[in-house]
C-alpha cells in the first residue's frame, strides 16, 4: 500500500503535466490499462469521455482541447491507494479567454504508483461554454 504522501505526489505530478501539455510525462504516470471518465450532464459532454475510457488517450485529447493554465490543490483526502482531491483551475478552450473552475477528483493508484482510475466531476455549464467558445459545439 502506498503512502498519503506518494499518492499525492503522483497526482501533483500529474496535474503539473497536464498543465505543462506534456502527454509524454503523463503516459509514465498512468498505469496502461487506466482509464478516466469525466462525469457530468452528458447530453452537454457528447464529445467528451463519459464512461470510463483509456486514460492515455482521453487525456491526450483533454489536453488538444482545454488548456490548463494553472493548478491549485484546494483540499485531499487519502486513503490506501485512493484519493479525493478537490483543485481549483484556470482553464481555456481558446487562449483568449480563461476561465476558474474547481474540479473534483477521484483517483486510485496502483501498488507502484502510478494511476489506474480518474473519475473527474466538472461544471458541465463552465465545460459546454468552454466548448461553445471554441466552436467545437
Amino acid at each position: 500500500m502506498l503512502t498519503r504522501d506518494r499518492v499525492l505526489s503522483t497526482v501533483d505530478a500529474i496535474y503539473a503535466a497536464r498543465v505543462k501539455g506534456d502527454k509524454e510525462a503523463m503516459d509514465k504516470l498512468w498505469a496502461a490499462d487506466a482509464t478516466f471518465q469525466l462525469v457530468g450532464e452528458e447530453s452537454i459532454l457528447q464529445s467528451m469521455p463519459v464512461t470510463p475510457q483509456n486514460a492515455h488517450t482521453s487525456i491526450g485529447q483533454m489536453i488538444d482541447t482545454f488548456t490548463f493554465h494553472s493548478v491549485e490543490r484546494v483540499e485531499s483526502l487519502v486513503e490506501g491507494n485512493r484519493a479525493a482531491v478537490v483543485i481549483r483551475i484556470i482553464v481555456s478552450s481558446c487562449e483568449d479567454k480563461q476561465h476558474e473552475m474547481m474540479l473534483y477528483d477521484l483517483w486510485e493508484l496502483n501498488d507502484e504508483g502510478q494511476a489506474k482510475s480518474l473519475m473527474e466531476f466538472s461544471d458541465t455549464a463552465m465545460v459546454a461554454t468552454m466548448l461553445s467558445e471554441a466552436g467545437m459545439v
